[in-house]
């Protein structure tokens, strides 16, 4: 199957840049105090201007951009050129270096460029569907019933010949969209906000949309299914895993790109699994106190690892995955540091544990499935447990440990955020609590090699 990006279906522009938006934008006081003909006039949206509550916005823009080009000769006696008249007079308030010296506004659109001072800069951009140029909480995109203006903290997309605007639609509210920001976009230091620039936006994996857009039937279900969403509440990251239209728009990509429907909620609930430690991560940074302050950070990890404790225990991995009639090879392992050597052979991998003196503990020769539930139930902080010796019974328990990291993932993060201390101690802080509950964060996170040395406790 041949890789594709968003690009290859959408047109990405950035909103209306105006370089000086306290020239170029007006509120309606100003247009009323210079009476301002319309013709000079286009109202433009801000980020400010439109609802989360709702992907179809319904709202009115709060300023309008001045779009004059005509000669001071043909504006004598209008309002436009009363307004120019004064603006030619102000000052930047805000300087980009604070020891510039003052500048007219008239003088730094000069040096933009332009017909003449007061005239555009660029013309602005039309479109009906707008995304985030910062992904927080909320990614749905912005939906318009006729096309409008859109200031630059917002994208402009626009379908490309023969795709449809309903899939176009479809496919930016659908978890799948989302699952591609959160792996793919950078993440904002300090507030958590994930970021893309256009270009990184136009090369983002996308599903092939050409390709669904010739299947007429799968068309059909998702315009009526666009059109009932529209008038609705979209999701936040927290709760996209739960919200019916989603599921259900990912059920029919899902279907239509030939994989099993009943997969659908993988894409909602890893969205929500990201996302929420984003989220969790910058709430984490945000506790940063003074660079003085003093933080018992041993103290503050008991306190920590009293709570996940409980927690991980009441959770018996792999005990509680395995089947009744599970034929299992019982380990018992040393305490301390291990070292895991894996080694693939024919569809089998040879395992060879040694302790910190270099003498062997463990070896033998297992089914690849079954070599890797070792690595991960060790990684996990076992060291006496049942192996299942059945590779299909391996997969399905390494199965189960991916949810219960998840989990505890979240879980972690909970405790975190009731937990007072700095920013710049937190990773201390996460590691001396992980090696207190014996467990390798940084290898179950890692993929599963087979030819490889793991250093494990």
């Amino acid at each position: 199957m041949n890789a594709h990006v968003l690009g290859e279906f959408i047109n990405v522009d950035l909103g209306h840049k105006s370089l000086l938006n306290e020239f170029f934008h007006l509120d309606a006081a100003t247009v009323a105090k210079y009476a301002i003909e319309p013709t000079f006039l286009q109202p433009l949206f801000r980020k400010d201007d439109l609802s989360d509550s709702a992907y179809l916005q319904s709202g009115k823009p709060s300023v309008s951009l001045f779009m004059c080009d005509k000669s001071p000769a043909d504006l004598r006696g209008t309002g436009a050129w009363k307004y120019i008249s004064w603006a030619q007079r102000q000052e930047i308030k805000k300087p980009k270096k604070q020891s510039a010296a003052p500048m007219k506004w008239a003088d730094a659109l000069k040096k933009q460029g332009g017909k003449y001072w007061y005239s555009p800069k660029a013309q602005p951009s039309f479109g009906k569907i707008a995304l985030r140029k910062g992904i927080d909480k909320n990614y749905a995109p912005y939906i318009f019933r006729k096309a409008v203006t859109l200031d630059q903290r917002l994208y402009i997309v626009a379908p490309k010949a023969r795709i449809p605007e309903e899939l176009v639609i479809a496919y930016l509210a659908s978890s799948l969209f989302a699952l591609s920001l959160e792996v793919n976009a950078d993440m904002a230091l300090g507030d958590g906000v994930l970021t893309l620039g256009t270009k990184a936006l136009r090369n983002l994996p996308c599903i092939d949309l050409a390709s669904l857009s010739r299947d007429k039937t799968f068309i059909d279900a998702v315009s009526a299914h666009v059109k009932a969403m529209l008038p609705k509440k979209p999701p936040t990251i927290t709760s996209v895993r739960t919200d019916v239209d989603v599921r259900r728009l990912d059920a029919l990509f899902i279907t239509a790109l030939g994989i099993d429907p009943k997969r659908s909620l993988e894409c909602s609930a890893e969205v929500e699994r990201l996302g929420s430690a984003r989220i969790a991560l910058a709430r984490m940074r945000k506790t940063v106190k003074t660079a003085t302050e003093v933080v018992n950070v041993t103290a503050v990890a008991e306190s920590f690892v009293s709570q996940l404790r409980p927690w991980i225990e009441a959770r018996r991995f792999p005990e509680d995955s395995i089947r009744t009639g599970d034929t299992t090879l019982q380990l018992h392992l040393p305490p301390g540091q291990l070292v895991v050597e894996t080694n693939p052979l024919l569809g089998t991998c040879h395992v060879k544990i040694t302790d910190a003196r270099n003498a062997v503990v463990f070896e033998d020769t297992l089914d690849s499935l079954v070599a890797e539930l070792l690595v991960r139930t060790m990684q996990w902080g076992r060291r006496e447990f049942p192996l299942p010796t059945s590779p299909t019974r391996a997969n399905d328990v390494i199965k189960a440990l991916d949810a219960i990291v998840a989990a505890f993932e979240v879980e972690y993060m909970n405790v975190f955020a009731n937990v007072t201390v700095g920013g710049r101690y937190a990773w201390e802080l996460r590691e001396r609590v992980l090696a207190s509950l014996c467990v390798d964060a940084i290898g179950l996170g890692s993929p599963f090699n087979a030819a490889h040395r793991w250093l494990i406790g």
